[in-house]
C-alpha cells in the first residue's frame, strides 16, 4: 500500500478520536479482528443483540480497503449477474442472495441516516453504460431480473443516456438508483463512532498476532494484551495476517485510485445528473465519478514504477476520457494517487464460513465492498448471535483453493494488469 497520507480520503476526512491500544488482558462475548466495513457493521449489530464486542485493528479504522476505494457504493455484483446467481443456487437460495444485494444498497444510506454519519453521501445512482448491442442486451436482461426482486433499476435508451453521460459514445444502459457516492473513510469512521456509542470497545494499533482455542472459546493475542472471547470474527478481507493457509483461497489484486483537482462545474459538463458512470464494455476498467468537491475520483490500472506521479499514472485514463468526451481539455491537474488490494475468490463471490467452532470469517468482496461488506457484517453478526445460519443470506459455498495463488497474484499485478492497461485505455 502507498503511504497513508497519499490517500485523498485520509487528507480530507473529518477529525476523529484516537482509539486506545489494547493495554491489558480482556474478555468479551465476541472478538472482531479488523475495523473495516465488515467488522464495524458486525460490531454495531452485535450491540443490538446485547453482545459484548471488542474490535482489534492493526492500524486504525478504515486503514485498509474501507478507506482506500473510490467511494462508490453499488447494489449489484461487479463480477456476477443475478441470472448466474439464480442458475447456480436455485430460485430460493439464489433469490435470497439477490435480495441481500438489493438490501445492501439500501443499508448504506440507512446506516448513514440512522447514526448521523457525516460522509458526504449522495444517493445519485450509478449508471452502467454500453456501446455495443450485445452488452446493452445483457444489461437490460439483468435489469429485468433485478426488478423482479424489487430493485429500482431503470433502463436508459440512447436519447436519455446523453442526459446522464454527455457523449454520443453509448447506445444505452441502466441506472441503479439505490447506489451513489460518499467519502468512504468518513463512512467507516462513522460506523466506528456509532459502534462505540453502542458499547463496543475498539482498539487501534493492536494487531492480532496469534489465535488459539482456549476453554469454550478463543484467545486472541496482540503485542500489548489478549482477548478471551467465546466467538471470533475474522474481518480483514485481503489483509489477513493470521489466516495462514487461507491465503491460498483467493487472489490479491492490486488496484490504484487517482483523484484530480476540483473541476469548476463539479463535473456536470460530463455527468449532468452527477451519477457515477461505468463503461461496461471496458470491463469496468473505465469509470467516472466526482466527489462532493468536484474532484474526478476513479480506479485505474496500477502502475508500479517507483516514484510515479499522479499525472503519469492518470495519463492513459485521461487519453481514453478525451476519446469519450472530445471537448475535454488536453490536461487537468491530478492531486492524488494511492494503491490498495482487493480480495478475489476463485468464483468472485463473497465467502462466509465457520472455520472452526466459534471461529467465523467473511471475505472476498472482489472490489465491491461498501454495500456488500456492510450487509455481510450485519448478517454475520445475526448468525453468530443467534446460531441461525438462515439469518445470513450468502449461500454456503465450498472454499476452493486457487492453484499457486501467490504466484498468480504476482503475475497478474506485475504483468497482466499493466499490459491490460495499454489495451483498455485506447
Amino acid at each position: 500500500m502507498e503511504p497513508w497520507d497519499a490517500n485523498l480520503w485520509q487528507r480530507t476526512a473529518r477529525p476523529v478520536p484516537v482509539y486506545p491500544l489494547l493495554g491489558a488482558d480482556a474478555t468479551a462475548d465476541v472478538a472482531i479482528i479488523g475495523a473495516g466495513y465488515t467488522g464495524l457493521a458486525a460490531a454495531l449489530r452485535f450491540a443490538s443483540h446485547g453482545r459484548d464486542a471488542v474490535v482489534l485493528e492493526a492500524h486504525e479504522p478504515g486503514f485498509g480497503a474501507s478507506g482506500r476505494n473510490t467511494g462508490w457504493w453499488v447494489p449489484f455484483w461487479t463480477l456476477m449477474t443475478p441470472e448466474k446467481a439464480l442458475a447456480r443456487f436455485g430460485e430460493a437460495a439464489g433469490g435470497r442472495f439477490c435480495q441481500m444485494m438489493i438490501d445492501a444498497g439500501r443499508l448504506v444510506s440507512l446506516l448513514v441516516e440512522t447514526h448521523g454519519i457525516a460522509c458526504d453521501m449522495r444517493q445519485t445512482g450509478v449508471v452502467c453504460a454500453a456501446n455495443t448491442p450485445e452488452t446493452l442486451k445483457k444489461l437490460q436482461s439483468s435489469a429485468a431480473t433485478w426488478r423482479q426482486w424489487g430493485a429500482p433499476v431503470d433502463e436508459i435508451d440512447v436519447v436519455a443516456m446523453r442526459d446522464y453521460v454527455a457523449t454520443d459514445r453509448y447506445i444505452g444502459g441502466v441506472m441503479y438508483r439505490d447506489g451513489g457516492q460518499l467519502q468512504p473513510l468518513d463512512y467507516c469512521r462513522g460506523l466506528a463512532a456509532a459502534a462505540v456509542r453502542s458499547g463496543v470497545r475498539i482498539h487501534s494499533r493492536s494487531p492480532a498476532t496469534a489465535l488459539v482455542p482456549e476453554g469454550n472459546g478463543w484467545r486472541v493475542t496482540t503485542p500489548t494484551g489478549t482477548v478471551q472471547a467465546r466467538q471470533v470474527l475474522l474481518a480483514t478481507n485481503a489483509y489477513p495476517p493470521i489466516f495462514g493457509k487461507m491465503q491460498s483461497k483467493f487472489l490479491h489484486i492490486k488496484i490504484a485510485m487517482i483523484a484530480s483537482e476540483p473541476f469548476p462545474d463539479q463535473g456536470r459538463r460530463y455527468l449532468p445528473h452527477g451519477a457515477a458512470m461505468a463503461d461496461v464494455d471496458s470491463h469496468d476498467a473505465f469509470g467516472v465519478g466526482f466527489d462532493c468537491e468536484g474532484r474526478l475520483v476513479t480506479s485505474v490500472m496500477p502502475a508500479f514504477r517507483d516514484g510515479i506521479t499522479p499525472e503519469a499514472a492518470a495519463r492513459p485514463f485521461w487519453r481514453m476520457f478525451r476519446n469519450i468526451f472530445p471537448d475535454a481539455p488536453e490536461r487537468v491537474g491530478w492531486q492524488s494517487l494511492w494503491h490498495g488490494e482487493i480480495c478475489v475468490p476463485s468464483d468472485a463471490l463473497v465467502k462466509t464460513e465457520e472455520l472452526a467452532p466459534g471461529l467465523f470469517a467473511a471475505f472476498g468482496y472482489s472490489g465491491n465492498g461498501i454495500a456488500q461488506a456492510s450487509m455481510v457484517g450485519t448478517e454475520m453478526a445475526d448468525w453468530m448471535a443467534t446460531g441461525d445460519r438462515a439469518r445470513l443470506r450468502v449461500p454456503p459455498m465450498a472454499l476452493k483453493s486457487v492453484p499457486l495463488a501467490g504466484m498468480v497474484s504476482l503475475l497478474i499485478n506485475r504483468l497482466a494488469l499493466p499490459a491490460l492497461g495499454h489495451v483498455v485505455y485506447r
